[in-house]
């Protein structure tokens, strides 16, 4: 399998089994019991939509450490940070910490930031 940079690719067959795994061998989590993997750049993966929120963050903060964990720098963040927020739809809400967001706000805030 060879994807190519800059691109993004989805797996989501229900019945097959297999795609959390290769995500993990894919995003480093885990080696492959056999054969190798050769990455080159960043690999970002959506196992988990929001792992890594702290709900007494406000929605300002996590875009921060939440991009930080997925391996983005301060600046990468900085320069994303309007189009993050815009496409959470969530301007009202940056200062609030996002154990009072709505669940719809809280996953479209974790998406644009992994998405970015």
């Amino acid at each position: 399998m060879t994807f190519s940079a800059a691109k993004s690719s989805a797996s989501s067959d229900a019945t097959a089994p297999g795609k959390s795994t290769l995500l993990k061998i894919l995003s480093r989590i885990t080696d492959p019991t056999e054969g190798e993997v050769e990455i080159s750049g960043r690999v970002g993966s959506l196992l988990e939509v929001g792992t890594g929120f702290h709900l007494e963050l406000t929605g300002r903060e996590n875009i921060f450490l939440n991009g930080a964990i997925l391996g983005m720098k301060r600046s990468e963040i900085a320069a994303k940070f309007d189009e993050i927020v815009a496409f959470a739809a969530t301007e009202q809400f940056l200062d609030t910490p996002v154990k009072f967001y709505s669940s719809g706000m809280y996953m479209r805030l974790a998406f644009a930031v992994a998405a970015r």
